[in-house]
């Protein structure tokens, strides 16, 4: 089912949402003077823009002298569980074992911060255009992302288009670049820039997956962004475009009932393989030429080596066993958020190279308990939202962030996925799309039935009728409607 039309306007909640991903998107890090013990102070531009909401919100509230009409979230109960104990134990472990409180209250407020942008998203979205433009704007960050990508590779050098030069304690962008292939506008970690450009893909294989009349380019596109992410030179690249393949066939084999289904299952999976294969197909032909220009692009390649994945487990397995001993001699609470661990060769750091098993020595069991509650609680959410949905606008960006969770949640075995900062807010910036767009089609799918009905805490602007106003469209909205 295609969008209906509405008058073609934007709300500033809406223009300041689609700031929000751009910032997500292209923002630099920007290094405050502040120390911390092996580990840079940042702020990025997205953290102000979240600020600017706030402050925004609490101003309207104190001059407009009006209540918000805030619709019901879902998920906030697991969300404000997390937070809540994740504070205490931190609490508990700063008095009892004295761990570094200023660490611990960093990482717990990003983590806060990932859930104000799931509830703003959730809260400012509330009508089909606004959900339309959101969806053009992650389109744009990632071919903004994805010009810089290949304009690096016709200059042979990996660098930043957006650089905050930083003192002796900020982020070393010179190691990232050295060692690891292509970056962001503003981001050269190799992790999160591998995962940005694989949820672009995503995001462009199900817009054509589950729209009506998808347009081929779509697919073009995804195989574009998978390009991408396995040319930042992580192994784990490859593990992002099997999440999506398995992840796709779990949701067509789970819920026959879908529109998706109508269309034929087979087909939509043969459209994912093509895709894929044409990536892998990518790969394979500019291989020696990429390796020439990128020579940290090559230990993507080693994955296919024999005995690879043992090294790379052994050495890991090594820091695990001292990581997971922090939570076993703090069982109950564990030994703080932010804690720094000693790795066997001596040196010492934050990464764990296995999420859950820092979630476990930073909050003991309770903490992990909690974490993995809210986990099977998403998973549910997805559940239901995607048996329940019918519009094409709910199917894309439901799909999407479904399989983007698979994603984190694979990753998190092998990387610190759930801490670093641009998967994580994608993810909930998505997880707040989901939500608004659930929310849109549930209110029109009512008011069709009774025009009367509203749904509870909804916005009243979704009930309000407008004339079709004609208008000439450009090429890429063209594109998107599959036309």
């Amino acid at each position: 089912m295609i969008f209906m039309r509405e008058k073609n306007k934007i709300s500033l909640s809406t223009l300041g949402i689609c700031v929000l991903f751009l910032a997500i998107a292209l923002s630099p890090r920007i290094p405050l003077p502040i120390y911390i013990p092996n580990r840079a102070f940042d702020i990025r531009i997205e953290d102000l823009v979240i600020l600017l909401f706030c402050l925004g919100g609490i101003l309207y509230l104190l001059v407009g002298g009006t209540v918000l009409s805030i619709p019901s979230i879902p998920l906030i109960k697991p969300i404000g569980a997390y937070c809540y104990v994740g504070l205490l134990l931190n609490l508990i472990a700063f008095l009892s074992h004295g761990t570094s409180g200023f660490r611990a209250v960093l990482y717990n407020l990003k983590e806060i911060e990932y859930f104000v942008i799931f509830l703003l998203v959730a809260v400012c979205i509330n009508t089909e255009t606004a959900l339309r433009k959101i969806y053009k704007i992650i389109f744009f960050a990632g071919l903004m992302n994805g010009i810089w990508a290949v304009f690096q590779m016709l200059t042979g050098k990996s660098d930043l288009l957006f650089y905050v030069p930083a003192s002796d304690v900020g982020f070393v962008y010179s190691k990232s670049l050295a060692r690891y292939g292509i970056t962001m506008i503003g981001e050269a970690g190799a992790f999160p820039v591998c995962a940005f450009y694989a949820f672009i893909s995503y995001f462009s294989y199900s817009y054509y997956l589950t729209k009506s009349h998808g347009s081929r380019l779509l697919v073009s596109m995804g195989v574009f962004f998978s390009v991408l992410s396995f040319l930042t030179g992580q192994k784990i690249s490859f593990v992002f475009m099997g999440v999506y393949i398995f992840a796709t066939i779990f949701l067509l084999r789970s819920y026959k009932n879908s529109n998706a289904i109508a269309r034929g299952k087979l087909k939509i999976i043969r459209k994912v393989l093509v895709g894929i294969l044409l990536c892998a197909f990518v790969i394979v032909i500019s291989r020696d030429y990429v390796v020439k220009m990128y020579p940290a692009i090559g230990r993507a390649f080693h994955i296919f080596e024999r005995g690879t994945i043992q090294r790379s487990f052994a050495v890991r397995a090594g820091a695990w066993g001292d990581i997971l001993s922090i939570g076993l001699d703090n069982f109950l609470t564990g030994g703080g958020k932010g804690a720094l661990y000693v790795y066997p060769d001596g040196s010492s750091g934050e990464e764990s190279h296995n999420y859950y098993i820092k979630v476990f020595a930073d909050s003991g069991i309770f903490g992990f308990v909690v974490f993995i509650w809210l986990l099977f609680r998403i998973k549910k959410f997805f559940g239901y939202v995607y048996k329940d949905s019918v519009f094409d606008s709910t199917k894309i960006i439901t799909h999407t962030t479904f399989c983007v969770f698979i994603a984190l949640v694979v990753a998190s075995t092998v990387q610190d996925a759930f801490k670093t900062v641009i998967p994580n807010e994608v993810f909930w910036f998505f997880m707040g799309l989901t939500v608004s767009a659930y929310r849109i089609e549930k209110n029109k799918r009512a008011t069709q039935s009774n025009p009367r009905v509203l749904m509870p805490g909804a916005c009243p602007r979704i009930m309000s009728v407008t004339k079709s106003v004609k208008r000439k469209r450009p090429l890429f909205e063209k594109v998107l409607q599959g036309e």
